[in-house]
């Protein structure tokens, strides 16, 4: 058999599949949805269940944020960097980048969710409330991969400069 031949017979399986799919869904192919209700009603699925997770997840953000000001405004670090300054400085521009564009996609996400308040209703709702907190802890394992590397990079900097007692110190 020639790939000529090869071909046709392919695009004859293909086109075979095609049709008995086609047949199953004319003939009042139909999902029977009539216990999707008892999911919402075994279950106290809410809306404000998402707010809480958009806030845990801005005050995961404004600890790694506010450890990082911790670190920068602080004297005793800043003024002894000496040759590690640049490369210093560079990691928290990233850092402070990162963080922005986390936060946009928090935003993005809160979006399609802040008018919606109470008890899931439906089905529909429901995939849209799940496909939502999905990605709300998606974000979690996210920030987490996101943050470390260059906190990590920011650690070892000042280590390398500085007493890491200072890094524990409040700044006044």
């Amino acid at each position: 058999m020639d790939s000529k031949q090869k071909k046709v017979t392919k695009d004859f399986k293909q086109k075979k599949i095609t049709r008995e799919i086609n047949d199953v869904l004319s003939k009042d192919f139909e999902i029977d949805t009539s216990a999707d209700g008892e999911i919402l009603r075994d279950k106290d699925f809410s809306w404000d269940d998402l707010n809480k997770l958009k806030e845990e997840l801005g005050q995961s953000v404004i600890q790694f944020v506010t450890q990082v000001n911790r670190i920068i405004t602080n004297p005793e670090i800043v003024n002894n960097l000496g040759d590690k300054r640049d490369h210093f400085n560079k990691v928290v521009a990233l850092f402070f980048n990162d963080i922005n564009n986390f936060s946009n996609k928090i935003r993005e996400l809160r979006e399609q969710h802040e008018n919606r308040s109470g008890p899931v209703k439906d089905i529909n709702e429901f995939n849209i409330y799940n496909r939502i907190a999905i990605s709300y802890h998606s974000l979690f394992v996210e920030l987490t991969t996101l943050v470390t590397p260059t906190l990590s990079d920011i650690m070892l900097t000042v280590s390398e400069v500085t007493n890491s007692t200072v890094i524990d110190q409040p700044v006044n």
